[in-house]
């Protein structure tokens, strides 16, 4: 049989990822919803994923419940743990061949160890990754080395969001995390302006290609905080020279940064995107330039 692929098509039940099992062995692709309120639908999949030699790709979305109560400050809501994910593992490490991995609304911030997790996924072979605890680059430290496309997203500090982790990490630890990672070529990454630094950009210069920075819109925080400073974006543009595809924020009704200009010394750009307040998406495709203003 043909390898398949199962790409998100509504939240599992523990019957369907149950059903799922009889074609464990087969399956490439695998995208899943599961409820994080719900042990056994985290147990079931882990039986799944335990016979899931061949998989490449592996998507988890945990779907958080509706914030009803509207309360200013909800509590956390993510899976802490990782038993239910090996428990039918042998000693070996599970999913050799996975590539690319998504683990929506995980987080490791106080798990005791992180051997189950190490045990879990061959680390090594995996070249893409989304998350949303920034915890994982912290703990797993040099097994994600060969990791060359992040997507990562900070919990918003806007109130009366539902958070992943239980604690908004500081743009110091964001940029240490991602400044542990060596061959990037691509950055997603989310409610985290404040971190990219001089030093991030230089790091990322000769591999990047694919760098996009932006914020949860919200009246709560410093405009500062949520563009990137006229110097760093010159610092990116007279650096990643292999930069294709760039998407920025830009408070354009802000009287401070009214008439921003960007400019992108490279000659291969050819996809830039900047969001502001006064238009949720302005997209502009380039051909060959090796400048670019914005008023």
């Amino acid at each position: 049989m043909a390898s398949l692929v199962l790409m998100y098509d509504s939240v599992q039940s523990q019957q369907s990822l149950s059903a799922l099992s009889l074609l464990r062995g087969h399956l490439s692709d695998l995208a899943v919803v599961i409820p994080l309120h719900r042990r056994e639908i985290l147990e079931s999949l882990g039986v799944l994923l335990s016979g899931c030699s061949g998989l490449r790709t592996l998507h988890i979305h945990g779907a958080k419940r509706m914030n009803l109560a509207r309360d200013e400050f909800p509590m956390p809501e993510s899976v802490y743990e990782c038993n239910w994910l090996v428990q039918s593992a042998t000693n070996e490490v599970a999913n050799p061949h996975l590539s690319d991995l998504e683990l929506t609304n995980f987080c490791v911030c106080h798990c005791l160890s992180m051997r189950e997790w190490e045990m879990a996924v061959n680390w090594r072979s995996v070249r893409r990754i989304k998350l949303t605890c920034l915890s994982f680059l912290e703990r797993l430290g040099t097994v994600l080395s060969n990791v060359k496309q992040l997507s990562l997203r900070i919990d918003s500090i806007e109130r009366g969001r539902i958070r992943c982790c239980p604690v908004i990490p500081s743009s110091g630890r964001i940029n240490s995390g991602l400044l542990a990672l060596p061959v990037l070529n691509t950055l997603e990454l989310y409610n985290g302006t404040a971190a990219i630094e001089g030093s991030l950009i230089f790091h990322l210069s000769s591999t990047l290609v694919k760098f996009h920075v932006t914020e949860d819109y919200h009246t709560d925080t410093d405009p500062d905080h949520m563009v990137l400073s006229p110097e760093l974006l010159h610092a990116l543009g007279s650096s990643a020279t292999l930069l294709v595809d760039l998407k920025l924020d830009a408070l354009m009704r802000r009287a401070a940064v009214r008439k921003p200009t960007l400019f992108v010394s490279t000659f291969v750009l050819s996809r830039l995107i900047v969001e502001h307040d006064s238009c949720p998406r302005l997209s502009t495709r380039l051909r060959r330039t090796s400048s670019l203003s914005h008023t």
